[in-house]
């Protein structure tokens, strides 16, 4: 198998255990530039225009454009590796520009679109088709890395995503291959294959919906087959609506696909593999009588959900796994390295602590990861007692030096006869990007005043107040007396930090 093939897959969260959808993507060039590069999320002023540029990896190094495979971008301030000329001469020049949107998300980027903050995922294959053609200014501005990439700064549904990227498309146009873009967010996923059209403006597209509890695999050969203008799993460009409502059963993969590369079953190899691993009760052939057959389904149900003796099975080096927001450390099934990298930057307070990515050396078919950190913005919580004590002070003993870029949320907890909170905010906020404080004190009791009720807390309060009259050591009462007071926050449903 040519190390230039690509292989892309979907799974969706009724066809794994954990109930987890997953995109899979190998970009298999060993001529291109992998890179993970981290772009972060942006404010624009109203007005701004995003430009979009020409990609090298498409069709070889376009000249007129400064375009190159490795760097795929040299694009001063789109992000400190896209800064990085790797020895460019010149900046990449754009091909054109579309209107740029106020706010555009944080995303993960290699030679396509990765994943966005929101958990929008892509995976990418090529597929040989009848029309390619170069970019043009004012005619063909897309090739479907751009596209994608727009998609992640704009979107956080898959559905959205397409239909964005389906607008572009037909608006500015689109140039390179055939292409595929898999499309997914937490519990919706689709397909969405793409050519040049015939009179080198616009662009065809079509896009299909993966079924919940099925999987998708697709190896540098367009999958969707009948076009059905009227069904809600399928979207597409107007000419495929209009000319599949003239021709019933118009089939897209006959239309624009000009079969696999190389020799046959290059790529139905592939996927007849991926069925005959998930789904062995079903005798998929071997051998079919073209790329056009229909022995293959656009997805497949597994036996049962991928576990993790599927994934010690199945061969793998190495199973990226996506759209949970919290990073895991790499487990291991068998021979193959399994990871959660999580989102590359915190978006709020559920998603706290550090975001990055994991990158991976391959020696020996063994897979070594290490975590290198992104995100340029982290939320933390953190739980600070003021219990008899100066809350300014406290907290200026509690804190670390280097907060810069960090959203804090501070709960002041424990006993405090009132707080000062909009002080305490000017004075510390200066060393947060964000700084939210919560009182969430008690007003102070007299410790001991409830020792003689006929209740459970009468009960545990004399019998510490016993254990105090016969502590020897100021250590010992002091110990006593924190006893207590964490055993009331206990029994008034408090915690004191």
């Amino acid at each position: 198998m040519s190390n230039s093939s690509c292989t892309t897959i979907i799974v969706t969260p009724k066809a794994s255990v954990d109930g987890r959808m997953r995109v899979a993507h190998s970009c298999d060039d060993a001529l291109a530039d992998h890179r993970i590069v981290f772009v972060a999320a942006q404010d624009w002023p109203e007005g701004a225009m995003r430009p979009v540029y020409p990609q090298g990896i498409c069709s070889g190094a376009l000249p007129r454009w400064n375009a190159n495979i490795i760097p795929r971008l040299y694009v001063p301030g789109r992000s400190d590796e896209y800064s990085d000329s790797l020895g460019q001469a010149f900046p990449t020049l754009p091909v054109g520009e579309i209107p740029q949107v106020r706010h555009t998300y944080a995303y993960l980027d290699g030679n396509y679109g990765i994943m966005n903050e929101a958990g929008l995922m892509l995976g990418e294959c090529t597929c040989k088709a009848w029309n390619q053609c170069d970019p043009e200014e004012g005619k063909r501005l897309f090739y479907s890395a751009e596209l994608g990439r727009v998609a992640l700064e704009r979107c956080t549904l898959a559905a959205e995503a397409v239909d964005l990227m389906g607008s572009l498309l037909e608006e500015f146009g689109y140039y390179g291959t055939g292409e595929t873009l898999l499309v997914a967010d937490a519990n919706d996923a689709w397909v969405m294959e793409m050519t040049p059209s015939s009179d080198g403006t616009g662009g065809y597209w079509i896009a299909q919906r993966v079924p919940d509890g099925e999987i998708f695999v697709e190896a540098n050969l367009f999958r969707i087959r009948e076009i059905r203008p009227d069904s809600p799993d399928m979207k597409m460009c107007p000419y495929l609506s209009e000319e599949a409502r003239k021709k019933p059963g118009l089939d897209w993969t006959e239309m624009a696909s000009r079969g696999e590369y190389h020799h046959p079953y290059y790529s139905l190899r592939r996927v007849w593999r991926t069925m005959n691993i998930l789904q062995p009760s079903v005798e998929y052939p071997t051998k079919v009588d073209s790329y056009l057959t229909k022995a293959y389904p656009f997805s497949f149900k597994p036996d049962r959900p991928v576990s993790r003796e599927d994934i010690a099975a199945s061969g793998l080096a190495y199973l990226a796994l996506g759209h949970v927001h919290k990073r895991t450390e790499p487990l291991c099934f068998g021979t193959t390295t399994v990871a959660w990298p999580g989102c590359p930057e915190g978006r709020g307070f559920d998603e706290l602590g550090e975001k990055g990515f994991y990158a991976g050396v391959l020696q020996d078919g063994r897979v070594t990861l290490r975590f290198v950190p992104l995100g340029r913005h982290r939320y933390e919580i953190r739980t600070v007692d003021v219990t008899g004590q100066d809350a300014a002070a406290v907290l200026e003993s509690a804190l670390p030096t280097d907060t810069e870029g960090e959203s804090c949320r501070i709960l002041l907890r424990g006993e405090s006869s009132g707080l000062d909170i909009p002080a305490l905010h000017r004075r510390f906020a200066p060393r947060f990007a964000f700084l939210e404080l919560r009182d969430e004190t008690t007003l102070p009791e007299p410790l001991w005043q409830r020792a003689e009720e006929d209740s459970l807390r009468g009960l545990f309060l004399r019998d510490l107040k016993q254990q105090l009259a016969q502590a020897q050591t100021e250590e010992d009462r002091q110990r006593v007396t924190m006893a207590a007071r964490f055993g009331l926050a206990a029994l008034d449903h408090r915690d004191l930090g």
